[in-house]
């Protein structure tokens, strides 16, 4: 704590950079591959896959996703699937909430939902942004397949460990048939990993990347 607090001083930094913390607006590399996407889902495009390891930034790929729809779109985030099927409708009860009573949507079933959706939604367009896909259950993704197949103006990109893929394809080979993009998230270029640290050090106050020297980056980057 001491060391921090001096480094903290001695930089004019507010707090530490570097960080565990989700900041989708300093999101580095695959600009191309975000930009692609957007087009894909605003275009009709139902499904994308967005794969990769631990820490390679899905979660902050979907997060930016998020800032940089359309403003006329809807956009839902889940941290994680659910496992249980019947738990989509809750999912997706914020967008039925305000034009349904309490009573009428306890009646709302997953074989109703898709209904329910294309009267809410309209011309509107709703991306689903799903994190740690990976991690659902065979019989909660078949229900999100009829769901994205039913609903006329939603778009979906699922997020996972690259084992998902292959998930996918052993046991929802009609669901692998849907996924009009897949991205596969790796490493940033060296130019990337200094911009992010730049950033990163900006946001709290820093000045560009004093103390990194070059050869810093360079093993960070390594």
């Amino acid at each position: 704590y001491e060391v921090m607090h001096k480094i903290l001083q001695t930089y004019g930094w507010r707090e530490n950079p570097f960080t565990f913390k989700i900041l989708p607006e300093q999101f580095v590399g695959y600009e191309r591959e975000v930009e692609l996407t957007i087009q894909d889902m605003q275009n009709g495009g139902k499904l994308a896959l967005l794969l990769g390891p631990t820490g390679s930034g899905k979660t902050t790929f979907l997060k930016y996703l998020t800032l940089k729809f359309n403003g006329d779109s809807r956009v839902l985030y889940l941290p994680k699937p659910p496992k249980d099927p019947e738990d989509w409708v809750r999912v997706f009860e914020p967008l039925i909430k305000p034009r349904f009573s309490f009573l009428s949507r306890k009646k709302i079933s997953l074989y109703s939902l898709p209904d329910v959706l294309n009267k809410k939604l309209n011309d509107k367009k709703l991306f689903l942004l799903v994190d740690e896909c990976h991690e659902a259950s065979i019989e909660s993704l078949e229900w999100l397949r009829v769901i994205i197949d039913q609903v006329d103006n939603l778009s979906a990109v699922l997020a996972g460990l690259p084992v998902f893929e292959g998930m996918l394809k052993n046991k929802l080979e009609t669901f692998i048939k849907r996924v009009s993009r897949s991205i596969l998230l790796s490493n940033l270029s060296r130019a990337e990993t200094r911009e992010l640290i730049k950033r990163r050090i900006e946001s709290v106050g820093g000045d560009d990347i004093k103390p990194f020297t070059s050869n810093a980056v360079e093993l960070i980057y390594s």
